[in-house]
């Protein structure tokens, strides 16, 4: 299910949807905000265009809860003009787990062995939870910023590409 909220947050429209054996979501030429609260397994993949304008398309943020455990299904997320970031909201995870952020992919992120393929993104932010994580950081192919959460978190960052910023905001754990 989409809805379309307004900007005091209210729904003004909602698209059900099922038997789907994938689905384009394609944004429009302004600036754009998408937040998905969560997919169905039986629309994978799930493509997003973005657009021109800068967008931001939010993942597993649906009221107060933040959990890409409820991203049911692959993603493709490709970015038009404008600067366009990638938010992946995951507070409320409380599993140990190993994301890899590498080239234009992300791995590890979404439920077991779903993936997220990135093209001429620009920005990926990733707000992680409160158990362990590993993350592996290779050369990624968009600017980075992670919020580890809390939990005793490993970082191994294997190189940029020039130009390209990596922000590494620890939490409560002891991050090494």
């Amino acid at each position: 299910r989409f809805e379309m909220l307004d900007a005091s947050g209210l729904v003004q429209a909602g698209i059900a949807y099922t038997g789907f054996d994938g689905m384009d979501v394609l944004l429009g030429d302004a600036a754009d905000e998408l937040i998905v609260g969560s997919l169905r397994a039986y629309a994978d993949p799930v493509a997003f265009t973005l657009g021109g304008g800068d967008d931001l398309l939010g993942l597993g943020l649906e009221g107060s809860a933040s959990r890409l455990a409820a991203i049911g299904s692959a993603v493709a997320v490709f970015a038009g003009n404008g600067h366009d970031t990638v938010a992946f909201h995951d507070a409320d995870n409380a599993s140990v787990r190993s994301v890899t952020f590498s080239g234009s992919t992300i791995s590890g992120l979404l439920p077991a062995g779903l993936s997220v393929q990135l093209g001429f993104v620009e920005q990926i932010n990733a707000y992680l939870g409160v158990a362990r994580d590993y993350l592996t950081i290779t050369v990624p192919g968009w600017d980075l910023r992670v919020d580890t959460g809390g939990g005793d978190d490993q970082i191994t960052v294997n190189g940029l590409e020039p130009g390209r910023t990596v922000q590494l905001l620890g939490g409560a754990g002891n991050e090494t």
